[in-house]
């Protein structure tokens, strides 16, 4: 668009041609020049301040400045030509699929930590249970039907004080909210709290509706506490692994942090240093806390950042700049600095990034003949007996969820490909106790690998990745 305007304007500024009358010509008048007898060009040089170098500072402003006009940075590691024209490998169908029904979009998806359970949320306020392994249904909740006496706090932008849980409150049904009529409300993201010892409950889910964060015990079906974000639109929620902080992040720019012991608000993260970073300027759609580092958290959303938050500093300590993160696709690999970015883009939509330096290790081979083929919504790394793969899918033309193997930044195999009918919007990985299938030999074994489940609008699958 600039483009254009651009060469209108060049071309005004030509000489006009014999045949066009003089009349018909508009003269641009030129601005008056006004002799001060250099006393301007005096009074810059008085406060001008010459330097031969540029600071740390400035060296880095000026390389994220480099990297959003260029587009992706250089990369560090690229791939072979071999490994980066793969277009599908082998191609695999699911193993296990369940259709949930029409006017049924399941948008996210989590695994207990356990093993034991799959929770599927989406439309209508509906969170849906699912056996792991067999996806048999155990249990369909309704968040506006839950009992409307729980413990309840709103969320100002100003942080809270750590303290007791507050006291029970009685809320009041209010349309389309947490506790509003039947069939209202999207379930935007779920996650589960790990089972710690010294919790007396287990299989506690944190699950997103609008601007409230609603704890539940799925067995007993009792909201524990809700937290309200006012004027926030939720899109994601991350435990950290060791389940004592959750956040949040969505559409009004902020991620938050929360001590899950008082269900309290610790963090407000919205700002940078005002030099090299800053805060959010578009949705937050995807959150990963470091695996190696409890005060460090990633963000990531439409304004094309991933920010790097500390909750020491209580702000934004660097970023990188790039990715267009549209679902829950971020990821910290553990035991190293790599960062995964999925991007909702055709143009190398892949990403490894080194954290330490913002650098763009790689672009994982995404091509396929299909022009928007397949753009991605979910990417992570895998954890436990799926160590060193990475998994990817998204929506297109051409819906498809990619496994890789990674050897290192240079060195990536497609694996395979799994070819669907229906939008990924997420993925979970299951790593379920052995012997948890009920001794079904029809039904997914542990002892073949984790289980990769995948979220795809009104359908769920599941396949076994190899150990």
């Amino acid at each position: 668009m600039s483009s254009t305007h651009g060469s209108v304007s060049r071309a005004s500024k030509r000489s006009v041609p014999p045949s066009v009358p003089k009349a018909s010509v508009e003269v641009e008048e030129e601005d008056e020049f006004v002799d001060d007898g250099g006393q301007a060009a005096e009074d810059i040089g008085k406060s001008f301040v010459f330097r031969n170098t540029l600071t740390e500072s400035e060296i880095e402003a000026l390389g994220h400045w480099k990297r959003s006009q260029n587009g992706d940075d250089e990369e560090q590691y690229p791939l072979s030509s071999k490994q980066r024209n793969v277009t599908y490998g082998d191609i695999k169908k699911p193993q296990q699929s369940v259709q949930l029904g029409p006017d049924s979009e399941a948008l996210c998806i989590a695994a207990s930590c356990s093993g034991n359970m799959m929770a599927v949320g989406g439309r209508h306020g509906t969170v849906r249970l699912f056996h792991p392994m067999t996806l048999e249904p155990m249990d369909t909740i309704r968040i506006s039907e839950l009992e409307s006496s729980s413990t309840s706090t709103s969320t100002s932008s100003s942080v809270s004080t750590l303290g007791s849980r507050p006291s029970m409150v009685r809320r009041q049904p209010v349309p389309g909210g947490l506790l509003g009529s039947a069939g209202e409300g999207v379930v935007t993201s779920v996650c589960f709290r790990p089972d710690l010892r010294a919790s007396r409950m287990q299989n506690l889910l944190l699950a997103a509706q609008g601007d409230a964060i609603v704890h539940l015990h799925v067995g007993t079906r009792r909201v524990v506490h809700v937290n309200n974000e006012e004027g926030n639109r939720i899109n994601t929620l991350a435990m950290r692994p060791d389940g004592a902080v959750f956040a949040s992040g969505g559409s009004d720019c902020v991620v938050r942090a929360y001590d899950e012991a008082t269900c309290s608000l610790c963090r407000t993260l919205d700002h940078g240093d005002g030099v090299t970073t800053t805060g959010h300027t578009n949705h937050v759609f995807s959150l990963a806390w470091h695996p190696d580092d409890p005060q460090i958290l990633l963000s990531g959303g439409w304004d094309n950042r991933v920010l790097v938050w500390d909750l020491r500093v209580h702000r934004s300590v660097r970023s990188i700049s790039g990715p267009h993160i549209c679902g829950a696709a971020l990821d910290i690999h553990a035991g190293s600095n790599l960062v995964l970015t999925g991007s909702w883009r055709s143009n190398n939509p892949l990403q490894l990034w080194d954290l330490g330096s913002n650098r763009l290790l790689t672009n994982l081979p995404w091509w396929q003949p299909e022009p928007d083929g397949c753009l991605i919504y979910a990417a992570r790394f895998g954890t436990g007996l799926a160590a060193g793969m990475v998994i990817a899918g998204g929506s297109g033309t051409k819906p498809m969820v990619r496994v890789y193997k990674l050897n290192g930044p240079g060195n990536v195999e497609l694996q395979f490909t799994v070819r669907l009918q229906r939008p990924v919007h997420a993925l979970t990985l299951v790593q379920a106790a052995a012997g948890s299938t009920g001794g079904d030999p029809g039904h997914l074994q542990q002892d073949h690998g984790p289980v990769l489940a995948m979220c795809c609008d009104e359908e769920v699958h599941t396949i076994t990745l190899s150990a």
